[in-house]
């Protein structure tokens, strides 16, 4: 644990330095841990020349903007969110769609950041992002989006004790409602809030890391695989399921493997739960 400790201080560190050699930084943020630390650090290299900028969408819920406010809040960071209408066609859900809004986004915090005299922006991406396949990476590059925990070297493990020495609590990681639905299946704000409002019930029952995947009628849900045996006999299951019923979701599914990244495809050994009557 000290070891990782030392690794944390000397990266955040190295993060602070990284800003105090810019004019000026904004910074894409979502108020998860990755760009929280991100803004952290920025606030504390550049003070009022940082800037963090929230963009809100049909895919971001409500209570995840109050959450990235209370952060930058906390942080002393200037904090600006704002809310962009998503075009059909990312709505539509093709294959392309994490790309398409995430170029949209980015263009949104260019401009925004352009308005403000904030030439350097920057995000959240990591090391260990690079390993899986992330579509929104293309846009991030298209945009000249900088990375700077990728330019400082740091990983997952290292983000969770850099988040600590700055006095915030790692988050479970999360990612964009979008995924929980697969390629070609239309969103629409009804279904949105049924994903967002199942994963909330899920997560008050002690379940930090949950996907609960939107098949219409059909809500499979993913956990930690070694929490499914706890999920599975766990007291409420029965009303935590009734909740999901009256969501609108007729049937209910656990999926054996866990959960895993971008997993909307379906595939998985899965065991219906409780099917409504």
């Amino acid at each position: 644990m000290e070891s990782i400790d030392l690794r944390a201080k000397a990266c955040l560190e190295k993060l602070i330095d990284w800003f105090r050699s810019k004019d000026g930084a904004a910074i894409a943020y979502s108020g998860g841990t990755d760009s929280t630390v991100v803004a952290a650090a920025a606030f504390a290299g550049l003070k009022e020349k940082a800037l963090a900028i929230t963009i809100k969408s049909d895919f971001t819920p409500d209570d995840e903007i109050e959450a990235a406010r209370d952060a930058a809040k906390k942080i002393g960071i200037k904090h600006i969110v704002h809310e962009v209408r998503l075009p059909r066609k990312i709505m539509m859900n093709p294959c392309e769609r994490c790309y398409l809004c995430k170029s949209l986004i980015m263009g949104e915090v260019k401009k925004i950041a352009k308005e403000r005299g904030h030439y350097c922006i920057v995000d959240g991406t990591n090391l260990d992002d690079l390993k899986s396949d992330r579509p929104g990476r293309r846009a991030l590059e298209e945009h000249g989006i900088r990375s700077p925990l990728i330019d400082v070297g740091v990983d997952k493990a290292t983000i969770k004790g850099m988040a600590k020495l700055l006095g915030f609590d790692p988050k479970a990681p999360n990612s964009c409602l979008a995924t929980r639905f697969t390629h070609g299946s239309r969103i629409t704000k009804l279904e949105l809030r049924k994903v967002h409002l199942a994963e909330k019930a899920i997560r008050e029952k002690g379940f930090d890391c949950v996907r609960v995947r939107n098949f219409g009628e059909l809500a499979k849900i993913e956990i930690d695989g070694d929490r499914i045996q706890e999920f599975v006999n766990m007291e409420g299951l029965d009303g935590l399921l009734s909740k999901l019923h009256d969501l609108g979701f007729h049937r209910v599914a656990l999926d054996l493997e866990g959960y895993r990244p971008s997993g909307t495809d379906g595939n998985g050994r899965t065991i219906i739960v409780k099917k409504r009557n």
